[in-house]
């Protein structure tokens, strides 16, 4: 397949959201968690449905509040679009009519917190270093992956009071919790009053939006949560609002889109990706999430602390039907052979340029330690120079001056990072070698520009 055909508009705005997650520098990425996200979930057992979206909530109010036009399929009197526009206004009209606690209820219902499980996804995404995690779903799926995350220690925050008490990285639950966290922040009023009654985490939303590149994962482009959010922002922060990056299948217009960028959003569309047209219609925003993980657990920078091993990739093989996603190559150490010269191929000199060749490679991004750690890979790099240097020793004749003097110092500085002697067949092979090294003219064999590693 052709690098056109595989070509992604939006990849470079992708990698604007990854590289800020991983770098060192800076102040990272945060990520706003939208309800598109649960439909990742589990099901605790047969037969349960997937959670319903913010149109799927104001379908089954609307159904409730006129149940002369319910029929078998309401969508007819609101379809699926108006409902998403519709939603805040359908839940004041149920909560005037029925009370607070009625609306609750019947959110509580229709959620079915206690059906669903986390699933992959939910454990994918806590596992990266954001600095924050903030959400607008009731549900719990993320406070229950916790414990499948052992390598970030996340605070989960329900209520403003717990903000100052949080150490990051946190999870902070914007718009109430099941099964007792309330309001559930969904009617008009509830969205009219949020900035006054809820300022603090505004005040905490906006913070993260300034200060790191901030990502929004589950929401459609005509999500309400979306909008107020992004809205609210650039009330309080005017011109000075920073992009935001919002991912997933989103099947935006040539209109909408303009529009989203004209308030700061950066839309990173994955009905534009160019296997997208093949995902089935159900699957297309699972696998939209699944390919931003990818993109995202691909960023990661080599560990030093592996050293001299090769990354170590704790993420998951790509499916063909995601392909592509970005691989970043960073500068990290090549695997070092099993000493068995005898069975590989080509002749024993050959195999031990190859092999030198890799341990310069590998000396040359050495963390800079007095001296390696204890640990796998100490031992690991002792027992490869072990069964390495005899063959060396035996096969300098075989190579140039050159090459054998940066051989005996490769195997001279691996001693040193071990805090071993050397040997003494070690020793008299540097002795021999350095007798062809010209000191006073600076050359050897009479070259004076002779490079040495």
């Amino acid at each position: 397949m052709s690098n056109a055909r595989l070509h992604f508009p939006d990849q470079s705005h992708m990698d604007q959201v990854r590289d800020a997650l991983w770098r060192n520098y800076g102040n990272g990425a945060s990520v706003m968690v939208g309800s598109g996200f649960s439909r990742c979930a589990l099901k605790a057992r047969p037969g349960i449905g997937d959670p319903p979206l913010l149109p799927d909530l104001a379908i089954e109010i609307h159904k409730r509040l006129y149940p002369e036009s319910s029929g078998v399929d309401p969508q007819p009197r609101l379809s699926k679009m108006a409902a998403a526009d519709r939603v805040m206004s359908l839940a004041q009209e149920y909560e005037t009519a029925f009370g607070p606690a009625n609306l609750h209820q019947l959110l509580q219902q229709l959620i079915r917190d206690d059906d669903l499980l986390p699933g992959e996804s939910h454990s994918r995404l806590l596992q990266l270093p954001w600095r924050d995690v903030f959400t607008t779903n009731w549900d719990t799926l993320l406070e229950r992956t916790l414990h499948q995350v052992t390598n970030r220690p996340y605070s989960v925050i329900r209520d403003m009071d717990e903000i100052p008490l949080a150490n990051r990285p946190r999870i902070v639950k914007l718009h109430g919790s099941l099964p007792a966290q309330f309001p559930l922040v969904l009617t008009e009023e509830d969205y009219r009053t949020y900035p006054t009654k809820f300022a603090p985490f505004v005040n905490t939303v906006q913070q993260a939006m300034m200060e790191t590149v901030f990502c929004l994962i589950g929401f459609s482009g005509n999500d309400p949560n979306f909008l107020k959010w992004s809205g609210w922002v650039r009330d309080n922060l005017g011109d000075s609002a920073p992009r935001i990056y919002l991912a997933g299948w989103l099947d935006l217009s040539h209109h909408r889109r303009r529009m989203l960028e004209s308030r700061g959003v950066v839309p990173i569309d994955l009905r534009q990706h160019p296997l997208g047209q093949d995902w089935s219609g159900h699957q297309r925003h699972r696998f939209a999430i699944d390919w931003v993980l990818h993109t995202l657990e691909r960023g990661r920078p080599y560990d030093l602390t592996y050293w001299p091993s090769p990354i170590k990739q704790p993420y998951s093989l790509v499916p063909e039907h995601l392909h592509p996603v970005v691989e970043v190559t960073s500068n990290q150490p090549k695997g070092e052979p099993a000493a068995d010269p005898n069975n590989a191929e080509g002749s024993l000199p050959e195999k031990l340029r190859e092999v030198l060749s890799i341990w310069k490679h590998n000396r040359q991004l050495y963390p800079g330690w007095l001296f390696l750690p204890a640990g796998e890979e100490r031992e690991t790099l002792r027992l490869g120079t072990d069964s390495w240097e005899q063959h060396i020793l035996v096969g300098l004749a075989d190579l140039t001056v050159i090459e054998r003097i940066n051989a005996v110092h490769e195997l001279v500085w691996r001693r040193g990072i071990l805090l071993e002697p050397i040997s003494a067949r070690l020793e008299s092979a540097a002795e021999e070698v350095l007798k062809q090294v010209d000191f006073q003219n600076r050359s050897i064999e009479g070259v004076s520009d002779a490079t040495i590693d």
